[in-house]
């Protein structure tokens, strides 16, 4: 089976973990979903929150704009 190929990110966040002596990746990422998660459950996760706003109304100005701007 091929390896996934990292992103240009995925590639220098790796890079710059294993300087700080973190060497999984994956794991640190799942780690990290795991930590948000925990917050949005408990509503303490604000930068989540504005996050999740930003993009839903991203998605309705791009709409309007596909629409003629109305």
């Amino acid at each position: 089976m091929a390896k996934k190929r990292l992103t240009d990110i995925e590639a220098a966040t790796k890079r710059i973990l294993e300087k700080k002596g973190i060497h999984n990746l994956e794991e640190w990422q799942k780690q990290k979903l795991n930590e948000r998660k925990m917050l949005v459950l408990q509503g303490d996760d604000k930068e989540w929150e504005k996050s999740v706003l930003d993009q839903e109304m991203m998605k309705v100005v791009l709409d309007s704009l596909k629409q003629g701007g109305n």
